[in-house]
């Protein structure tokens, strides 16, 4: 190897130092520039060495009567006082009168939403604190 060659791979943005050696090759040396990398000095020429997804702690609080999740402890603990899940919520979903909502008699059928065997208005959503709840055995 010449002292001008030596100093040709040793230019910045040029490949790093590798003794020219046919019967040995050094693995994972690559002789060749990136061509899409575009003009590199110094240490830009280096590859950066992280190449793949860091992975992350994330911290969810978690409702412990329905399993659902969320970022921030202010809104879980604010679920957790009307989920329809919690007996302290006195909602339908833990009351003894609560009839589950059903399958209808065929396929295209909607089947039948869920009622209240008090006689208490569901609606779309199970209430919460209802003067007819009882605790189910």
């Amino acid at each position: 190897m010449t002292a001008d060659s030596l100093t040709a791979n040793s230019a910045p943005g040029g490949p790093l130092y590798a003794p020219e050696s046919a019967e040995t090759p050094l693995a994972g040396v690559s002789r060749r520039r990136d061509p899409l990398s575009g003009p590199q000095t110094g240490a830009e020429s280096f590859r950066s060495s992280v190449d793949l997804p860091t992975p992350l702690a994330v911290t969810r609080h978690q409702c412990p009567f329905c399993r659902r999740t969320w970022a921030k402890k202010a809104a879980a603990t604010a679920h957790m006082a009307r989920c329809w899940q919690n007996p302290a919520a006195r909602a339908c979903k833990t009351c003894t009168h609560y009839e589950p909502r059903s399958e209808g008699p065929y396929p295209q059928h909607p089947g039948w939403p869920g009622d209240c065997g008090a006689g208490e208005l569901i609606g779309d959503h199970p209430t919460t604190n209802c003067p007819s709840w009882q605790p189910t055995a």
